[in-house]
């Protein structure tokens, strides 16, 4: 996928909901989880990395990563809430 496109991108049929303009209050929410910044030990995620490199060609990103990623999408990472579990919702808004 072309990441600049993120939240560009909609079925055919639906305009898109996140371009700048569109939709007052539009959100982007993430679920994810996000690496340690660092060179924080992490080995389930890791793992996860792993994982989704041999499988889809993905890859865990930090939470640096993910802002530079939604940065070039238009998008601002607003804030990373966590959920108690390795996971996190990050939300995007458009800029």
């Amino acid at each position: 996928m072309d990441h600049s496109r993120l939240g560009r991108r909609a079925e055919p049929g639906h305009p898109p909901q996140l371009s700048p303009g569109d939709g007052a209050g539009s959100k982007l929410l993430i679920v994810e989880r996000p690496l340690p910044p660092g060179n924080e030990p992490a080995l389930d995620a890791i793992l996860g990395d792993i994982t989704m490199l041999v499988s889809t060609g993905g890859r865990e990103r930090t939470e640096a990563e993910y802002r530079a990623l939604l940065e070039a999408a238009d998008l601002r990472l607003e804030r990373t809430v966590g959920t108690g579990t390795p996971f996190s919702v990050l939300e995007a808004a458009p800029t």
